[in-house]
C-alpha cells in the first residue's frame, strides 16, 4: 500500500509540476504567437501602402505641374502615416524608426515638389519651371537613392519577419 501511496504522490507532484512549468511557457508562445502575427499584417499593409506612395511620388516628379498628381502623393503619404500612428505599438523601434524614416522622407520630397505659383512676383514663365524641374529632380535623385535604400531595409525586415530571408543562419543571425 505505501509504495502505491508513493507513486500516486510522486504522479501528483509530475503533474503540479508540469502544469505550473507548462502554463507559462504556453502563455509567452500565445503572446509572441499574436505579436508575430500582428507584425507580419502591420508590415505587410506597411509595404502595400509604400507601394502606393511610390507610384504617386513617380507620377508627381514626372508632372510636378500637374495639382492633382501632388495631391494624391499626399493623401498615400498621410494614409501611410496615419496607419504607421495606428499600429506602430505593435513593432518594435528598429521597424517603426525605418518606417518613421521613409515617411518623412517622403514628405520631405512632396513639400519640395510644392512650388506655389502663387507666391512668386513673376507668376508662371520659364523661372517657375525651372523651379519645378530642379524640384522634381532633386526628388527623384532622393528616390533612387535614399529612398530605395530606405525601401530595401523595410523589405529585408519583413524578409525577416516572414521567416522568407534565404540567406544562410549564420548571415541573419550575425548581420
Amino acid at each position: 500500500m505505501s509504495e502505491l501511496l508513493v507513486a500516486l504522490l510522486a504522479a501528483a507532484v509530475g503533474a503540479i509540476l508540469t502544469a505550473v512549468i507548462a502554463y507559462p511557457l504556453g502563455r509567452m508562445q500565445g503572446r509572441q504567437q499574436t505579436l508575430y502575427e500582428e507584425q507580419v499584417k502591420i508590415i505587410s499593409e506597411i509595404r502595400r501602402l509604400v507601394r502606393k506612395t511610390e507610384e504617386a511620388m513617380f507620377r508627381a516628379t514626372h508632372r510636378p505641374d500637374m495639382e492633382d498628381h501632388w495631391q494624391e502623393l499626399w493623401k498615400s503619404i498621410s494614409a501611410l502615416g496615419s496607419f504607421h500612428r495606428d499600429k506602430s505599438i505593435w513593432l518594435y523601434p528598429p521597424q517603426n524608426a525605418k518606417i518613421t524614416a521613409i515617411i518623412e522622407g517622403y514628405q520631405e520630397q512632396a513639400n519640395k515638389l510644392r512650388i506655389d505659383p502663387l507666391s512668386r512676383d513673376d507668376v508662371g514663365g520659364p523661372v517657375l519651371e525651372v523651379e519645378e524641374h530642379k524640384a522634381s529632380e532633386g526628388a527623384t535623385g532622393w528616390f533612387y537613392s535614399e529612398g530605395r535604400q530606405l525601401l530595401g531595409e523595410l523589405e529585408e525586415e519583413a524578409k525577416r519577419l516572414l521567416g522568407t530571408d534565404q540567406r544562410p543562419l549564420w548571415q541573419r543571425v550575425f548581420k
